[in-house]
């Protein structure tokens, strides 16, 4: 998916701070907001991060879906 402007290390920040403010705010992880991050960190070619927090998942109790496997694979090539 391409996007209208570059995926800069300030965009990761601000998504891993939203996601740090859901826990702040006792708002849990869900799989979508696993995955939202995962994408993050995929775009920010930050292949170690997307693994941590996909292998966390199971953790948590999250079940991955098709698109937190499709979105680490792909974060795990693009850091290759």
């Amino acid at each position: 998916m391409k996007y209208g402007f570059p995926f800069t290390k300030m965009a990761l920040r601000m998504a891993l701070d939203t996601f740090g403010r859901m826990h702040d705010k006792g708002i849990p992880p869900d799989v979508v907001s696993c995955n939202a991050i995962i994408n993050a960190l995929q775009k920010a070619t930050q292949w170690q991060g997307a693994l941590s927090v996909f292998s966390s998942m199971f953790q948590m109790n999250i079940y991955p879906n098709t698109i937190s496997f499709n979105a680490t694979i792909s974060s795990c090539e693009k850091g290759a």
